[in-house]
Formats: C-alpha cells, sequence, structure tokens
C-alpha cells in the first residue's frame, strides 16, 4: 500500500490542502483564496464559517483530482496563521469572526500596561504584549464586548477551529497557544496572564493543551462524505504555521536559520532555551519536541511589494520586475524603504509606525525606488538577526523566495547562504510531517532525503561591506522616525 499524508495550511491569504507521498515529495495541491473583512481601519476579522467551508471545499478538490485512492491517505497535518481569537460557544458555533493576527485594536489595552508588566510578562510568555496575542484581544473584548465573551466557551486558534470541523474534538495545540498564552517554561497556561490582565473569568475558555504530534482523532462521517475521505484518516494535532514551516525547510538544529517571505517578513532562529533574547523578539515552542523558536515576525513583508508595484507603475510580469532591480546597484541610488505600511511589531513595536522613502533627487527612478523596497524587507531580516551568532545559512521560502534578485539581496545584507527548497508549500509539508510522525512512519526528521534544495545563493563580499554600512543609516532613521510617527498618528486622531 502507498501511504499519503496531507498538509493542510490555513493561511492569511489561501487556505490549502496538499498532498505528500511517503517521502514528503509534493503530489498536488489545492489552494483556495481565503478572505480578510476589515471592519474598521486596523480592525482585521475573518469569518469562521466561511474558513472551514473553503477548507472542506480544498480537500474535495484534491480528493476529485489528486488521481490517489483516498484510503491510501492515511493522516491530516494542519499548519495555521497563528494568534488572534477565534471564540466559539457551546454549540461548537461562532460566536462572532475572528480577530486574527494583523488585527491592532488591542493597541489601546498595551498603552495602558505599565513597563514592569509588560517586562514580567514577557519574561513569563516569551513574548512581549502585541496587538494580535489571543490574550491582548481577549482584553480588549472584556473591556469593549463584554457580552461576546460570556456567549464564549472556548477560545482557540485557526487551525484548533478547522481541526474541531474535521473532528468534532476541541483542544490547543502547544505551540500556537505559547504565543502568549503559558508560562514557556512548564508550558501551562500562565496564571501572570490571567491574573494580571483581569482574565480570571476567561480562564475556563481554554480547553486541554496537547503535542502537535498528538493525534486528535479520525475526521467525522459527515466530513468523509463532504471531502471523499475515507473515514479511516486520522488528523494529528499540528502547529502554527511559522513552527511547521521550519520543519519543512529542514531548520531543525539548534541555530538553525530561516524566513519566510510571506505577508508578514517572518525570520526564526531554532533555540533550545526558552528566553528572549532581546527587544522585540519573541520565542515559541516549536512542533519539533524539546526545542524553541526565537521568533521575530514584522507585521508587513510582501504587501509593501503589492503596493510599489500597484502605485508605482510597475510593469506586472516578473520577469520585468527582475529586470527593474537588477538594473540598479546596491544602496538603490541613496534611497532607503522603510516598510513599516501596516505599523510594526518587530523587532520594534509600534503601530503608529509607517513606511516612507528617504533620499528621493531628481535622478531616482522607478527602478531605485522598486529596489528600495526590496532592500528595505531585506533590511528587516538583518534586523531581526541582531544578537544572533553569525552562521552560514539562511534557509528562505514564500512567494518572495521566487526572486533570484531579492534572494542575492538578502544573501548580500545577512552574510549567509540562501538555501532555497524545492518544496514550495512548506507549511503545510511541515504539517504533512507532523503527521507521519505521529502514525509512526516518519522517525527521522533530519533526514536529507525529506528535503529538496533548490538552489544555494552565496553572499558577494563586496555587497555584504556596502550593505552593513547602509543599514547603520536605516537603523538610526528608524529610531529616530520613533517620534514622528507618533505626531503624525496624534496629527491623524485631530490631538
Amino acid at each position: 500500500m502507498k501511504n499519503y499524508y496531507i498538509g493542510i495550511d490555513i493561511g492569511t491569504t489561501n487556505i490549502k490542502s496538499v498532498l505528500f507521498d511517503r517521502s514528503f515529495n509534493q503530489v498536488f495541491a489545492s489552494s483556495i483564496p481565503n478572505e480578510t473583512i476589515y471592519p474598521q481601519d486596523g480592525w482585521c476579522e475573518q469569518n469562521m464559517n466561511d474558513v472551514f467551508n473553503k477548507t472542506i471545499q480544498s480537500l474535495k478538490h484534491l480528493t476529485n483530482d489528486a488521481g490517489v485512492d483516498v484510503k491510501d491517505i492515511k493522516a491530516i497535518g494542519i499548519s495555521g496563521q497563528g494568534e488572534g481569537a477565534w471564540l466559539v460557544d457551546q454549540n461548537g458555533h461562532p460566536v462572532r469572526n475572528a480577530i486574527i493576527w494583523s488585527d491592532t485594536r488591542a493597541s489601546s489595552v498595551i498603552s495602558k500596561i505599565d513597563h514592569d508588566l509588560i517586562k514580567a510578562l514577557a519574561c513569563e510568555t516569551g513574548s512581549e504584549p502585541q496587538p494580535g496575542n489571543m490574550s491582548m484581544i481577549l482584553k480588549w473584548l472584556s473591556d469593549n464586548e463584554p457580552a461576546t465573551l460570556a456567549k464564549a466557551s472556548y477560545s482557540v486558534f485557526a487551525k484548533d477551529w478547522i481541526r474541531f470541523g474535521l473532528t468534532g474534538r476541541m483542544d490547543l495545540e502547544l505551540s500556537d497557544v505559547g504565543t502568549s498564552m503559558i508560562n514557556l517554561k512548564t508550558q501551562s497556561l500562565s496564571d501572570l496572564v490571567f491574573e494580571k490582565l483581569n482574565l480570571n473569568a476567561c480562564s475556563s475558555l481554554f480547553p486541554q493543551i496537547k503535542n502537535s504530534t498528538e493525534i486528535a482523532g479520525k475526521i467525522t462521517d459527515e466530513v468523509a462524505k463532504l471531502t471523499g475521505l475515507s473515514a479511516e484518516t486520522v488528523v494529528v494535532m499540528g502547529g502554527v504555521d511559522v513552527s511547521c514551516a521550519a520543519l519543512g525547510l529542514g531548520a531543525c538544529e539548534e541555530g538553525d536559520v530561516f524566513s519566510i517571505l510571506g505577508t508578514t517578513c517572518c525570520t526564526g532562529v531554532i533555540s533550545k532555551i526558552p528566553e528572549i533574547k532581546g527587544e522585540g523578539l519573541r520565542c515559541i515552542p516549536n512542533v519539533v519536541s524539546a526545542s524553541f523558536i526565537d521568533l521575530i515576525a514584522t507585521l508587513s513583508g510582501t504587501p509593501n511589494l503589492d503596493w510599489a508595484i500597484e502605485n508605482l507603475s510597475c510593469p506586472k510580469d516578473f520577469k520585468a520586475i527582475e529586470a527593474l532591480i537588477s538594473s540598479v546597484s546596491v544602496g538603490a541610488g541613496g534611497v532607503w524603504y522603510h516598510p513599516y505600511i501596516g505599523g510594526e511589531r518587530a523587532p520594534f513595536l509600534n503601530t503608529n509606525a509607517r513606511a516612507s522613502f528617504f533620499g528621493i533627487s531628481q535622478g531616482t527612478t522607478q527602478a531605485h525606488l522598486l529596489r528600495a523596497v526590496f532592500e528595505g524587507i531585506s533590511y528587516t531580516i538583518k534586523d531581526a538577526l541582531q544578537g544572533h551568532p553569525k552562521g552560514e545559512f539562511i534557509y528562505l521560502a514564500g512567494g518572495g523566495s521566487n526572486s533570484k534578485s531579492w534572494l542575492q539581496i538578502i544573501a548580500d545584507m545577512t552574510d549567509r547562504t540562501v538555501i532555497v527548497p524545492g518544496d514550495k508549500e512548506i507549511s503545510a509539508k511541515g504539517a504533512a510531517m507532523l503527521a507521519g510522525i505521529a502514525v509512526g512512519d516518519l522517525n527521522d526528521i533530519h533526514d536529507e532525503k525529506y528535503f529538496n534544495v533548490d538552489e544555494e545563493i552565496k553572499p558577494i563580499q563586496e555587497n555584504v561591506i556596502a550593505y552593513e554600512r547602509l543599514y547603520s543609516f536605516y537603523k538610526e532613521f528608524r529610531i529616530k522616525a520613533n517620534d514622528l510617527w507618533n505626531l503624525r498618528a496624534d496629527i491623524r486622531r485631530g490631538n
């Protein structure tokens, strides 16, 4: 019998169901666009039933078109967007739209927390309070929508909601709840969070916390009928998307560095020690047992490129964009771009931060501006790695990894060889690998046969030296711009 595994990736912009074979080579992928709702400025929500229905659609597409016997599909693992709050009532129905990770309404909560408590929360949970944290969202709901919380029986994360829909079992999983709700060292719910934020009434909303490779249960008969899957298919707990991505990339050893160029530019370093190593950094439990990820996840990555391509009259053709940015030398003709198009949360927190160009002159061209945007996002990766030992490699994935010019910029800026995987759906792959581990078919996650390398891009030392100097200005500018961002926000509010 051939064994196959499905990795489901519940992303912010797309929901994917991806089929992998016994060696975890991708066989088939189904992708359906996900929709984010913006009720007010800074509010980001998703319809929970819509997300689940699209997951079912993606699975149905897979079983219809992948060309494999569904009886050979042994297990499903789930990767999901992290943080946010997905509230469910006692009947298993959504209480409201999910408030997702990119929502900033809880900034008002954080602004009222004194400095000592912020540090205490960071020390205990591994994360300084950020607007997208479940803890901060629950506090905002407690203050502003108490009736909503009164209706809720569970507070879970995106993949937990999907797993509940597939199996009928409601549980939490460690890597997700570890983003703001647990004592990082004991890996149990944090008393400090509930007591100091006056959220004791919310402690009953949290079901049992399980490990990433535990089996949650089999799919329900209804799900089997809707998707075409065998009713014997088991579902595994899964993990938060960035941790699944690290596994899918092969970043499993202490000190391994990875970066995902997506909606958020997320950089992580594998660690054995649960502690925060600098301002804006976070530490979360890894899906690989007995390890953690030092995580630096910006608020906006590729949305900066989307904005630039749309508003700078850039060509939509990928090759033409590549030609433009490669036609300009290191430093973009003296133009810097700070990519804080939606505020920032790491490596510093200021939701008032905004994107800007600096250094435009009469000689500045479209190509200079576009390259400056690519460099600006790359500076955030360099920013993220400050304080970490220099290493040899950085594993890179996400939509941005298709740009060779951008990959060279990142290699030069970080002074690391960029490793690009042959597999593109790496979060789904990591989730599928967790499924393989859970059912006993995958015993050695370090075996190179499970990881395909598409290419390696080495840094050019001349450019490394140049970017080191340019980065100094980039960082100095963003430090000095902090007061101006806050002043701008006051002006916009009419203060």
